[in-house]
């Protein structure tokens, strides 16, 4: 869009490293990092 990052781009976050993929307007946008378990709930409908 801007030309300010590569198409593939580390986000070093608290909880890990996500790698971010994507390739302009009209694709999609790939993010890849480890999954983690943070939270168990409920909802009542």
């Amino acid at each position: 869009m801007q030309g300010l990052l590569n198409n593939n781009v580390q986000v070093d976050l608290l909880g890990g490293s996500l790698m971010i993929e994507w390739n302009g307007v009209g694709h999609p946008l790939y993010m890849t990092g480890e999954a983690t378990h943070i939270y168990d709930g409920f909802i009542t409908l």
